[in-house]
């Protein structure tokens, strides 16, 4: 009876010290000594305990000059809700290099040429619904050149029905019906429609007809701010105004930022000498205004232009996003994903590619990609979300 009790007390102490300290079990015990080892056992238990919580506290008591050891502070974690994973492409009877591109987190589109060693070419086109999950085939229109080749393609994933396959011989196939139909376009067809340039937009899509300025999908916003030897570059529709970027065009780079309240009258508010953008948050709340060989930024409200003290790497006009609430999502050339606001950079694991570029998608997630590198893999996720990288 004595003993079982003395087995239970010794199996809640093991359970309790779990990791720190792990003795035999009972059973491995010579049968003659156990009581006498499990007193052992319990003393250097306790000994254990004692030098493991108290000993330093001791130590530095003995000494009057001693310094306290700082404790640590358990690093927390980047963002919460953060996580990330890898998911691989997988298309029935598709193989090899693949270019990716998503309209939004759930809608995505995969191209790969199919090729043999041989160098005979068979393309796939695929599209998924489900964030990757899952991909199903679509049809593709004859894209062989007039040699019988089939070249390098790459593709622009407006939505989940409209989809723009392009070749570097400036040949495009366009499909609004996820590949049911394909029109087939030269450069300057394709651009007279007005598509998203190659790589994902942030600034508002626009145009200009009889002296008027119009967004897609806003119409009619206003006049069209008349500068001489000027063409409108970059335009942002905010919820207090418009700005525009006009650029010389005797001068490559120059341009001049312009404000309107009403859509009638512009002001002008700063000439720069070098390349500058215009950087909307989803919401359009936000608006950030970059210099990047100079390294400036500032935050545009209400016609003014505020400067930020301390802004992030500026290396490429690419490597930025504005994410809403005064920050900012930065890719370096170092190969790191930063979530800026000012005085503080705080960084998200994200696997980066060599030369990192990212933009918005339709749902405000972000793309992050190598635009010099059409197969190599794809991330997309939010900040305060999950991101997910397609292999």
């Amino acid at each position: 009876m004595r003993e079982s009790r003395v087995e239970e007390e010794f199996a809640r102490f093991a359970e309790d010290a779990a990791g720190t300290f792990r003795p035999l079990p009972l059973h491995a015990l010579p049968r003659r000594s156990r009581r006498g080892r499990l007193r052992l056992w319990l003393v250097g238990a306790v000994v254990v305990v004692l030098t493991a919580s108290g000993g330093a506290a001791l130590r530095t008591a003995g000494r009057h000059d001693a310094t306290p050891v700082p404790v640590p502070t358990p690093t927390p974690a980047p963002t919460a809700g953060f996580s990330f994973a890898e998911r691989p492409v997988v298309l029935a009877g598709a193989s090899g290099p693949h270019h990716v591109r998503f309209a939004d987190q759930q809608h995505g589109w995969v191209f790969y040429r199919n090729c043999d060693g041989t160098g005979s070419c068979d393309p796939r086109l695929g599209r998924t619904a489900d964030g990757g999950r899952t991909w199903q085939q679509r049809p593709l229109p004859d894209m062989r050149d007039a040699d019988g080749t089939v070249p390098a393609w790459g593709l622009v994933a407006s939505d989940s029905e409209r989809i723009t396959l392009y070749s570097f011989s400036k040949i495009y196939w366009s499909s609004i019906d996820a590949g049911n139909t394909w029109t087939r376009e030269d450069v300057a067809t394709y651009a007279a429609r007005h598509e998203p340039p190659l790589t994902p937009a942030t600034t508002d899509r626009f145009i200009t007809t009889g002296g008027r300025l119009k967004l897609d999908g806003v119409g009619d916003v206003g006049v069209v701010p008349v500068r001489a030897g000027t063409r409108i570059r970059e335009v942002v529709r905010t919820p207090g105004g418009l700005w525009a970027l006009l650029e010389r065009e005797q001068v490559s780079g120059r341009a001049l930022l312009v404000y309107s309240a009403n859509g009638t009258t512009w002001q002008d508010v700063r000439e720069e000498p070098s390349y500058t953008y215009l950087l909307p948050s989803a919401d359009r709340g936000d608006v950030w205004y970059t210099g990047f060989r100079d390294g400036r930024l500032a935050l545009l409200s209400a016609g003014k232009v505020i400067e930020q003290a301390s802004p992030p790497p500026l290396e490429v006009p690419q490597g930025i996003v504005p994410i809403g609430g005064g920050r900012l999502l930065v890719a370096t050339l170092r190969k790191e994903l930063l979530v800026w606001s000012a005085g503080s950079a705080e960084p998200l694991a994200v696997p980066m590619p060599a030369q990192p570029s990212i933009g918005r998608l339709a749902d405000g997630a972000v793309l992050i990609y190598d635009p010099r590198r059409m197969d190599d893999p794809v991330t997309v996720g939010t900040v305060g979300g999950g991101w997910v990288r397609y292999t």
